[in-house]
């Protein structure tokens, strides 16, 4: 699989190279998979945690704001 980074992209990752955060391109593109990972299973139970303890509806995920907010 190939992947086409941005501009911004590349200047990222060109920089944590440089900063000497990972050796290797690829160190810096699995770190970002990794926390994508985390924030995908993570982040829903903490938001449904957090809003039952404030009393707030569940959210949708269709971009509905809450009315009692």
């Amino acid at each position: 699989m190939q992947i086409t980074l941005n501009k911004q992209q590349e200047e990222f990752i060109a920089a944590q190279l440089a900063q000497g955060n990972f050796s290797h391109p690829d160190e810096v593109v699995n770190a970002a998979f990794k926390l994508l990972e985390k924030l995908q299973t993570e982040y829903p139970d903490w938001l449904t945690e957090t809003r039952e303890q404030v009393n707030l509806p569940p959210f949708s995920g269709s971009g509905e704001k809450a009315n009692n907010v």
